[in-house]
């Protein structure tokens, strides 16, 4: 009868009220994060506030904190769950629904946005550096944070160790960027997950950090935050389609103009263009470079930023071509 409400109670046991409160704030945040792009994406506020550094900093802490709150989840579930069996078949099907949540988002961004879809965002990386995070989680602390460390550091040591195959892009050891939608490859981002394990086994060293874990939040804004971290993955999977619908809507309704990609380049290029020459000739120079690179493999590269040398000589080739083509004659020289 005691072993039969022991396994009845352990569910119960590797539930962390406080850590669920975390993962529900961090989960609420990303929500907000997806808002204000989406927002800015639609052109119901500036573009230029998703892309501002402040912002993107917001979203990059979200990231860390969830990559953070795995690592700590993996040593706690690790350390309370008593039944080994239950303990494998429990770990086996966390795993299957995080790399099949993982897949379907590659899935639908691939037929939604196949020129950015993503292959690699914060669910693959919390699955592969979990999968590297298993072979270390009953080592000792110090072991931890090496990782971590080492994880948080190796990309600054690219030029040393850069790894530039296509295929393995997804270790964030490669100089170039792809063009997606969410990327948080391997190095940096699993540094922070192997932080969350180290944090995680000081826990088990110090009893009163779990036991501050271990009380449900009063109060019902705090219970329905605890809640929503509970469900994370789930809001996780449908809140941005949801998001899309509504925003997409409400610019419908509005009849706020979205701008293309096109638009967005030529009205930066005639920022660039208007010191000194007239908003006519920087309109035909910008939208002349967008028609010509539009046909050349390095538009998407010009979008995102990211040109290599070669390529940035051929695009101030393009854009030397258009000015030559459209530069007003010179008056005659009397």
């Amino acid at each position: 009868m005691t072993k039969l409400a022991e396994s009845k109670t352990a569910p119960n046991q590797t539930r962390l009220p406080r850590l669920d409160a975390c993962r529900g704030i961090a989960i609420l945040a990303m929500v907000v994060f997806h808002s204000v792009w989406d927002l800015g994406y639609f052109g119901l506020i500036s573009p230029d506030v998703p892309d501002h550094p402040v912002f993107r900093a917001y979203g990059h802490a979200i990231a860390a904190s969830f990559l953070a709150i795995a690592g700590i989840s993996m040593v706690l579930a690790d350390r309370m769950q008593q039944n080994a069996s239950m303990g494998s078949q429990k770990l086996f099907r966390r795993f299957a629904i995080l790399g099949g949540a993982a897949a379907l988002i590659t899935v639908a961004t691939y037929f939604a946005m196949p020129d950015a879809f993503i292959f690699f965002g914060i669910l693959h990386c919390i699955f592969v550096a979990s999968l590297l995070a298993l072979l270390v989680l009953r080592k000792p602390l110090w072991v931890c944070l090496i990782l971590a460390i080492l994880g948080l550091c190796l990309p600054l040591l690219r030029d040393v160790i850069s790894v530039e195959a296509p295929s393995l892009i997804w270790l964030g050891l490669s100089h170039s960027l792809p063009t997606t939608s969410d990327w948080r490859p391997l190095f940096p981002w699993s540094g922070f997950l192997f932080l969350g394990v180290a944090i995680g086994k000081l826990m088990q060293q110090r009893q009163a950090l779990l036991t501050f874990l271990s009380p449900r939040p009063t109060g019902a804004l705090a219970a329905w935050v605890e809640r929503a971290g509970r469900h994370s993955l789930a809001i996780y999977m449908l809140h941005q389609p949801l998001l899309l619908a509504i925003v997409f809507g409400l610019a419908q309704l509005t009849g706020v103009h979205v701008e293309t990609d096109q638009e967005s380049f030529i009205r930066a290029c005639e920022i660039k263009c208007g010191n000194g020459s007239e908003k006519a000739f920087c309109t035909k120079v910008c939208t002349c470079i967008v028609d010509v690179t539009q046909k050349q493999p390095l538009w998407k590269d010009v979008l995102a930023n990211r040109l290599t040398p070669e390529q940035s000589q051929a695009f101030n080739g393009i854009a030397a071509q258009c000015v030559r083509q459209l530069q007003p004659p010179l008056p005659p020289v009397p």
